[in-house]
């Protein structure tokens, strides 16, 4: 639509994402895993798709008959590589990183209750660019000049949930 509110066109965007994952019982009591995931992207008709892989490692420890934890890092490696020259006056090279997933669980088994209580820590972890360009005048000559800035943000979330199995088939969950 244009600043108007008149429709102008019809846009389409597509976002797909495959993913392979495999783990093994790495001991009694630790497993380990692996995740391996494509992604693809297409946002606009004169820019090309771009294609992410993406990695995610996992790890859990069944430290006493009731207690199990759990580590995950995911998206790992994974960003966009975005080729905006076919754009025109954009031009050049973008790159838009997935915020890395760092999760720390655990859960912890009531069984007298036949109840789990479970606890998750995500911390997500952003790296950007900032681009900023300014018009300086060095010896009354204006000169266009581009700053770079490299930012890391961090954003937490903490989770709770529970379950509880009345029976051998049915379970209640909150969370």
């Amino acid at each position: 639509r244009d600043a108007s509110g008149y429709h102008t066109r019809d846009y389409s965007t597509d976002e797909f994402a495959f993913f392979l994952a495999f783990g093994t019982r790495l001991s009694r009591r630790l497993t380990g895993g692996f995740g391996l995931q494509l992604f693809q992207s297409a946002l606009l008709e004169d820019l090309s798709p771009v294609r992410a892989i993406g990695v995610d490692v996992g790890l859990a420890f069944q430290a006493t008959e009731a207690l199990s934890l759990g580590f995950t890092a995911d998206d790992l490696l994974a960003r966009y590589v975005w080729d905006r020259s076919s754009l025109g006056g954009a031009g050049g090279r973008a790159t838009d990183r997935f915020p890395r997933r760092l999760r720390f669980g655990a859960g912890y088994r009531l069984e007298e209750a036949r109840t789990w209580l479970f606890a998750e820590y995500e911390a997500r972890i952003y790296t950007g660019e900032f681009v900023t360009r300014r018009t300086e005048v060095i010896v009354d000559t204006p000169v266009e000049r581009t700053y770079r800035e490299l930012v890391r943000m961090h954003d937490g979330r903490l989770r709770l949930g529970a379950e509880y199995r009345p029976s051998v088939t049915f379970a209640l969950r909150a969370g």
